[in-house]
């Protein structure tokens, strides 16, 4: 029997205040469980009472595979915004990276560093160029450079004339 396909999710809470800290979330969750966490009435925070999400929590918990819960302090997140190389953007796609890789080990998993999972990567380009057929599950095939790469393949080289 095939194993279920894991779903990782990331979302964040209080990334525009200007007090206190922003919160992110990482949930995995089996592919079959989404009817259930619907079901459960989860959905955007922002359109749920402080009581409702209170009292969903422990019914999430029930059903999610993992989680990872961070707290990014106002002053880690004031660092970020000092730094050139970096920004608020930078800050909460590399604490997602590393909370989906906490909660959904893929390299441990298919038994090969992809890298970051960012195209700028070298091994995460590497790893799209020799492995994009064995593990089509694991990219987002409906971006550009995935899509790209499909057209690429279907081309034919001169010397296969």
């Amino acid at each position: 029997m095939k194993d279920s396909r894991v779903i990782v999710g990331v979302d964040e809470a209080g990334r525009g205040p200007i007090l206190g800290p922003m919160v992110m979330v990482a949930l995995a969750f089996a592919e079959e469980d989404i009817k259930k966490l619907e079901w459960l009435g989860v959905k955007d925070s922002k359109l749920l009472s402080s009581f409702a999400r209170e009292e969903l929590f422990e019914r999430i918990r029930e059903v999610v595979k993992d989680f990872r819960v961070e707290v990014i302090e106002p002053d880690a997140i004031d660092l970020s915004l000092k730094e050139s190389e970096s920004n608020l953007n930078w800050l909460e796609a590399d604490t997602s990276a590393r909370m989906v890789s906490d909660v959904d080990n893929l390299k441990s998993k298919i038994g090969i560093d992809f890298g970051s999972g960012y195209l700028s990567d070298p091994k995460t380009q590497d790893f799209l160029l020799k492995h994009y057929d064995k593990y089509p599950e694991l990219f987002r095939r409906m971006w550009q450079p995935y899509k790209e790469l499909m057209e690429q393949k279907k081309q034919k080289r001169l010397g296969e004339f």
